[in-house]
């Protein structure tokens, strides 16, 4: 399955569990944004898939109150739990954009998937980042994970960097949104 194929299928999944304005596929930080990025005109990163409730309007503590709130799901606790095992614990987004921000890597340089860890952390209380099942890329997506937490063991990095990122394969994915949808 191709990436963009996968984002559409995961699009649909989510959009009828969550509900079609939960979820957002292409997601700027300037989508809806009444904020201080409402009229930027310099960089803004795009997420595969986001996840709502989002952070958009100037009344940040209330919206982060929210996405807490939101949190409290079995399917977002499910990825919070793959993220602390994979970085021995979980450091929340003080500051989120929206929920849960998806990266889909099917095809990237190491560099890239560098990339995807920054922006699924920066903008999501939790992050995830999903490789492909076959092939190299998710062998990839992991040593991007084992050299950031070299990093943070060896003090080059902040302790708290990307540990809100959870990186799964396509397969675990379908098998954690097929286990939740089943407790709907």
């Amino acid at each position: 399955m191709s990436a963009e194929a996968f984002q559409e299928k995961a699009h649909e999944c989510l959009a009828d569990i969550f509900g079609a304005d939960a979820v957002s596929r292409e997601f700027s930080i300037d989508t809806g944004a009444t904020d201080v990025f409402n009229c930027n005109a310099g960089y803004l990163p795009r997420l595969d898939l986001a996840m709502g409730p989002f952070n958009l309007t100037p009344e940040r503590d209330k919206n982060t109150r929210l996405i807490r709130e939101a949190a409290n799901n079995w399917f977002i606790q499910s990825l919070i739990k793959i993220a602390e095992n994979q970085n021995g614990g979980f450091v929340m987004n003080k500051n989120p954009r929206c929920l849960l921000s998806i990266e889909i890597e099917f095809s990237g340089s190491s560099k890239l998937i560098m990339g995807d860890f920054t922006n699924a952390s920066m903008m999501g209380h939790v992050g995830l980042v999903i490789g492909p099942s076959k092939g190299d890329i998710m062998n990839r997506i992991l040593c991007v994970q084992q050299y950031v937490d070299t990093l943070r063991q060896l003090e080059k990095a902040d302790p708290s960097l990307f540990m809100n990122v959870a990186c799964i394969d396509e397969i675990t994915f379908w098998d954690i949104l097929k286990t939740f949808s089943k407790r709907v």
